[in-house]
């Protein structure tokens, strides 16, 4: 079970094989020995656990008396008293006087990023959001250096909170049925030159409209990219994609205009292949994907001393032949330290540098969507071979930085290589500062 599914977990008081878990307005009591939901569940909290609200944030057991356990919703908690069947006299109260230290907003996004967009205001615009995104989101299923950027499949991605995917397409035939997806082209998923064994309706379209089914409140932005295509991508072709009517695209409203209102239950359709929709020539990107490599001067010839060696000759002035004259010669003479130009690494700072001048005032504009890569690579390069491809180093140390941002000065979307729940957490965090 993802944790990033489930508001909470409770031992049940008395029977230590049975747990409860909650999520939404529902809850599951679990058998450990029978190993599955007991029969009848889920089941609605409402109703059932007196005094409850639905869609809790959290839940835990007292930690020193069995019969008391606590819900957390928002701002506010409740403890519920297991005999009593209800929730205690004077509950609920605020979690920030009473739980020192405590951010409720903090409990929210840990425990719901699975639909934290549905909690935000229907008004609010889309370029004022800030979004956690994947780069090169579907290259989980090949582990080969250079290639793989995330973990994550797509559908745990989604309730990990991402909500922009990057997809890289390959048009593989010009006609193909896919059932109740009305489409004319199939699309392979890429990475540069290496094609991932997905397929873009079925291993991407699907699992993000098969999650805003279920969280039809939440809002997607998916970016696509055509990558060594086999078959040229037209128009006719962004066309197909944009009848399917699962998109929000131009022909909607311009971006700058988009609320959550608008756009609710449905795809954000952002375009790197031509100009119709909203085309990636209209945003406002970093994307300094290559990390320069990082070198010094080695010294080759370090600290060498003169050497000599003996050396005879005849002696032309001596009437004895076997007479010789001999010296001490020098052989190597005056040397000088010389040096080379080493490769020590990849300049990670580079990469900083570009992301916090980014991020600064100035640079995020209010009226276009702004997109700032984390992720980059050292690919490309002999020297790779011997220093790697640094993509796992770099997402850590990009990545970071977006802890020294509590909030930005206007909504921004972040791709990144291997997102972690706590960076994933920490940018939806900024939507509620």
């Amino acid at each position: 079970m993802n944790n990033s599914t489930w508001s909470g977990t409770l031992n049940h008081p008395t029977n230590p094989d049975k747990v409860y878990f909650f999520r939404g307005s529902q809850y599951y009591r679990y058998d450990w020995k029978a190993d599955k939901v007991d029969s009848g569940y889920p089941k609605n909290i409402g109703g059932i656990w007196s005094g409850l609200p639905n869609d809790l944030d959290a839940a835990l057991n007292h930690p020193t008396n069995p019969d008391k356990v606590y819900f957390f919703q928002g701002s506010q908690y409740y403890r519920y008293d297991w005999k009593a069947d209800k929730v205690d006299s004077g509950y609920p109260l605020d979690v920030k006087t009473h739980w020192k230290g405590l951010c409720h907003d903090v409990l929210k996004i840990e425990h719901m990023t699975k639909s934290w967009i549905s909690n935000l205001s229907d008004g609010k615009r889309l370029l004022d959001l800030c979004i956690p995104g994947s780069h090169d989101s579907a290259t989980y299923n090949v582990k080969v250096p250079f290639v793989n950027t995330q973990s994550d499949s797509i559908s745990d991605q989604l309730n990990m909170g991402i909500r922009f995917f990057d997809f890289r397409l390959s048009k593989v035939t010009p006609n193909i049925e896919l059932g109740d997806l009305k489409v004319k082209s199939a699309y392979a998923l890429m990475h540069g030159k290496i094609p991932l064994g997905l397929d873009f309706f079925n291993d991407g379209l699907r699992v993000i409209s098969k999650f805003l089914q279920e969280n039809s409140r939440e809002v997607i932005f998916v970016s696509i990219k055509s990558e060594n295509s086999i078959l040229e991508i037209t128009d006719d072709d962004i066309d197909d994609l944009l009848s399917m009517g699962t998109w929000i695209d131009s022909n909607n409203k311009a971006m700058k205009d988009l609320t959550l209102e608008d756009c609710r239950g449905n795809v954000v359709f952002l375009n790197r292949i031509n100009s119709k929709g909203y085309h990636w020539s209209s945003f406002n990107i970093q994307d300094e994907y290559k990390l320069p490599i990082g070198y010094h001067e080695q010294v080759i010839v370090p600290h060498i001393t003169e050497r000599t060696q003996r050396v005879c000759v005849p002696n032309p002035s001596v009437t004895d032949f076997f007479r010789v004259k001999c010296w001490e010669q020098v052989i190597v003479p005056e040397v000088e330290e010389r040096t080379q130009r080493v490769p020590w690494g990849f300049d990670y700072n580079h990469k900083s540098t570009a992301v916090r001048d980014f991020l600064k005032e100035e640079s995020l504009n209010p009226d276009e969507l702004n997109i700032c890569f984390l992720s980059a690579t050292g690919g490309g390069s002999a020297v790779t071979k011997v220093l790697g491809d640094g993509i796992v180093e770099n997402a850590k140390r990009q990545n970071a930085i977006i802890g020294e941002y509590a909030k930005l000065s206007q909504g921004c979307i972040f791709p990144m290589d291997f997102p972690s729940e706590d960076t994933i957490s920490k940018i939806i965090n900024m939507n509620s500062n």
